[in-house]
């Protein structure tokens, strides 16, 4: 397997992801139903002001606290 691996490595197709990474954005909810906040990917913590309201997330959770 290996000898023809070397033999035949300028032959072999290299796929490659043209895909575009996921970007999570916005509010969601985690497998114990809690709703979370995401931007860019990360999930926020302590009080932020969104949509007209303050919401505190909690640093362990990430969850909004109710």
């Amino acid at each position: 397997m290996a000898n023809f691996l070397v033999t035949n490595r300028n032959t072999m197709h290299v796929q490659t992801n043209h895909l575009k990474q996921f970007i999570s954005n916005g509010w969601q909810v985690n497998e114990q139903g809690f709703r979370q906040y995401a931007k860019e990917n990360v999930l926020l913590t302590d009080w932020h002001y969104l949509e007209g309201k303050y919401y505190y997330f909690d640093p362990a959770t990430k969850a909004v606290r109710k």
